[in-house]
């Protein structure tokens, strides 16, 4: 059985009377419930914030590039790689430009390797795109 369950139990046949008697004192068996009713009250609680958190986290949808372009792309602001999951099958990269126009542009342009290998680029994965710059 589950020491949490014995430790339970213990508790309700003390409650109840119906507990053999020990060497304990009546003192350390009032303390040694106490501690086994404390540790299921943590548990419980923990359980209750679990599922409170759970029911207020927002439904985080990434942006999905469908289509790619080789053009370059300049005054670069903010780059994201995109790479192929479940919902978005496309591998991209994700440019967002100073004046915030985005363009979707394929990992195999040219400009594009060269300005990353020169580490003039640097492109996270896009779930980096939840934090603020």
């Amino acid at each position: 059985m589950f020491p949490i369950f014995t430790c339970l139990v213990t508790v309700l046949k003390d409650i109840s009377g119906l507990a053999s008697i020990s060497r304990q004192s009546p003192l350390v068996k009032m303390w040694s419930a106490l501690l086994c009713v404390s540790r299921w009250m943590l548990l419980l609680t923990l359980a209750a914030v679990i599922f409170q958190v759970d029911a207020y986290v927002p439904d985080v949808r990434l942006p999905c590039c469908r289509s790619v372009a080789s053009r370059r792309v300049l005054r670069i602001k903010r780059c994201f790689e995109q790479k192929p999951r479940e919902d978005c099958s496309q591998h991209a990269f994700l440019m967002v430009t100073k004046t915030g126009k985005q363009w979707c542009i394929s990992p195999a342009a040219k400009w594009l390797k060269d300005r990353m290998d020169k580490n003039k680029l640097h492109c996270p994965p896009d779930l980096s795109i939840l934090m603020t710059h």
